[in-house]
């Protein structure tokens, strides 16, 4: 296994993270037994860091996580997130820290390495952004007096975080560049994979534009964190999409599968620090590992791949 700096954090991530939300389910619908059995084996073979979110399950991904750990008696890198809904706007200082201080006490952690905001951003609040979870949020609500980062300063202030990013997964993007130009936040979480490369370059016939926001980030020395390697599983055969289609003929004329391709091509980029896979069985997180130690695809398989989706 890989490790990089998380940003400029100081921070070393292994470039596979367990991903621990409820669509692979292992954490949030798995067994006790399934959980111990899934979080041991990733451990075994590197992974250090899990990422979760309070929305995830309801809290139940963060509580089994905290749990299946403390079994463990392990204390790995440890990412969660906050999602305030519009009632909480009231007070989003104190909301966002009573987000927190409740994740801490499923995690059963006194610190959490990496808090997020899971909230998309647009230019006025709304009950829900275009995608995501959460209320919408605006860029003061963030940014503002009293606002999120108020409340990332005051947990890390008192310990209970160690470093703050945010998602970009959705919202507007104008008001996601003022996020990553404030320059006040450690990572970034965003989309990025063979069939919609545009957080990192411009790409033509991508059902979302992402704007370079990972180049954005990357060059103020923000830590990129990557979801939706293989695309919500087109890459992997699930439904119908040309530009998938493409990409696993590419892949089979060069003996790959569908899933060490999209792990491989997006940990080719070397701004990309890590990449959040989510698990459900063993075999899952021993296949995207064995991805992992063959490195960088070759440069005359990633021109090809480049080229199922071109420059807009």
């Amino acid at each position: 296994m890989q490790y990089k700096e998380l940003g400029g954090t100081g921070v070393q991530v292994s470039t596979i993270a367990f991903g621990c939300g409820p669509t692979a389910g292992m954490i949030v619908k798995g067994t006790p037994e399934e959980r111990r059995r899934g979080v041991s084996r990733a451990l075994d073979l590197g992974v250090n860091l899990f990422d979760t979110a309070s929305i995830y399950g309801a809290g139940a991904s963060e509580t089994h996580l905290g749990e299946t750990l403390q079994e463990l008696k392990a204390r790995p890198v440890i990412g969660s997130k906050v999602a305030l809904e519009l009632p909480d706007l009231d007070d989003v200082k104190g909301n966002t820290i009573q987000s927190v201080e409740d994740s801490l006490k499923r995690l059963q952690v006194e610190t959490i390495d990496l808090i997020q905001l899971h909230n998309r951003v647009g230019l006025e609040r709304a009950e829900r952004s275009d995608m995501g979870v959460g209320a919408q949020l605006t860029v003061d609500d963030v940014l503002a007096p009293g606002g999120v980062l108020d409340a990332f300063h005051v947990l890390q202030q008192q310990g209970k975080v160690r470093y703050f990013g945010f998602t970009a997964y959705g919202g507007l993007l104008s008001c996601v560049y003022q996020l990553i130009d404030s320059g006040q936040f450690h990572s970034i979480n965003g989309l990025y994979n063979i069939i919609n490369p545009s957080a990192v370059r411009p790409a033509a016939d991508v059902d979302r534009d992402f704007g370079q926001v990972f180049d954005r980030s990357a060059k103020l020395g923000m830590g990129i964190i990557v979801i939706r390697v293989l695309a919500a599983g087109l890459l992997a055969g699930a439904g119908a999409d040309p530009a998938a289609e493409r990409v696993r003929e590419v892949l089979a004329n060069h003996d790959t599968t569908p899933v060490e391709g999209a792990v491989r091509y997006v940990l080719s980029n070397p701004i990309v620090a890590t990449s959040v896979i989510g698990f459900s069985e063993v075999e899952h997180i021993e296949e995207a590992c064995a991805a992992e130690e063959k490195g960088p695809l070759p440069a005359d398989v990633l021109a090809e791949l480049e080229a199922v989706v071109p420059a807009a």
